[in-house]
């Protein structure tokens, strides 16, 4: 029927969003991780740095 098919296709956009979101919110978490990488590589490269002078 009718309902049954815009029922489908509503839990498929649903779905579609849901797997957006999470694709969003796994590459911010990448962003944030790789940006707390970055800040301790130069916290320790600058504390080598200040130990070897």
């Amino acid at each position: 029927s009718i309902s049954h098919k815009v029922g489908c296709s509503d839990i498929s956009w649903v779905m579609g969003q849901l797997a957006h979101l999470q694709f969003i919110s796994n590459l911010t978490l990448m962003i944030n991780h790789s940006q707390a990488i970055w800040s301790d590589y130069f916290h320790i490269t600058s504390f080598i740095n200040y130990v070897r002078i």
